[in-house]
């Protein structure tokens, strides 16, 4: 209620005054009519040019300015979550690695080693299997009993000696073959290279167990480069390949040829395949 009194007597007093300076400086309606004309078509010349021309002006000039700066000064904290993320990428692919590897390969290669072993015990072991008949007629007469021939026929055909001896070099040498191969081995991606980069391409790998894994490499990386990356995924080269959808084509044959040079651009879909065996 005060407010709206104020406001009441400053505009009285206001219009007292302004009426009290044309008595006294002796200036006409019309001349007062036409200053207040030409002041609010200057005031709105002014907001003309302000709204349209001048602040689109400055809004481009402050948005060219903060690009320049962004590109002079990367963000470093940005970087930083970039390089974090894909190590935790990185921990995860080789935690899937590892467990594939205890799931899997470990109880086949076990298998595989027993099965080596018996037929080694097979074919390098005691030659008589069975029952078994004497050959010399002179322990024909000393055992004239069918069980009895047997076994004496069994220590007549066991291998010499040396062959036993080879028959523990092989187990040695099969030994340590696969103790190199079970080494092992350090896998190291490249730098996956960001969106719209030039010469790179999106790789899908579709897995047997319905799932896809993406990633970016550059059209120069070889196929045993994603080779690598479906080891790191969790499925070993021993035992997957990559292949085309259609026409479908085995790439594990050609691992040092570039995707460039498999015409490979933009995009491509591959599949897990087990190798058959």
């Amino acid at each position: 209620m005060s407010y709206n009194i104020f406001t009441r007597w400053t505009l009285f007093f206001a219009s007292a005054l302004g009426l009290a300076g044309m008595s006294y400086l002796q200036i006409d309606f019309g001349t007062l009519v036409q200053f207040g004309l030409k002041t609010l078509l200057i005031l709105g010349l002014l907001t003309f040019v302000i709204q349209y021309i001048g602040l689109p002006l400055l809004k481009r000039l402050k948005t060219k300015s903060t690009l320049q700066q962004d590109t002079q000064e990367p963000d470093t904290e940005n970087v930083q979550k970039l390089k974090q993320a894909r190590k935790t990428v990185q921990e995860k692919y080789s935690l899937e690695a590892s467990s594939y590897k205890e799931r899997i390969l470990k109880p086949r290669e076990d298998a595989k080693r027993a099965q080596n072993e018996r037929e080694l015990y097979r074919f390098m072991g005691p030659a008589w299997k069975g029952k078994g008949d004497v050959l010399g007629g002179e322990n024909t007469l000393r055992s004239p009993d069918t069980d009895q021939a047997g076994r004496d026929a069994a220590v007549h055909r066991q291998l010499p000696e040396w062959s036993n001896e080879v028959s523990r070099n092989i187990a040695k040498q099969l030994k340590q073959v696969r103790s190199n191969k079970e080494a092992k081995k350090v896998i190291v991606l490249p730098d996956e290279p960001p969106d719209g980069t030039a010469d790179s391409i999106l790789v899908v790998l579709r897995t047997p167990i319905g799932t896809a894994h993406k990633r970016r490499f550059l059209v120069s990386h070889t196929v045993q480069v994603l080779l690598d990356f479906m080891t790191v995924i969790g499925f070993h080269q021993r035992a997957y390949t990559i292949a085309t959808s259609y026409p479908r084509y085995l790439l594990g044959k050609q691992a040092d040829s570039t995707l460039e040079e498999l015409g490979f651009i933009r995009q491509v879909v591959l599949n897990i395949e087990e190798i058959e065996l």
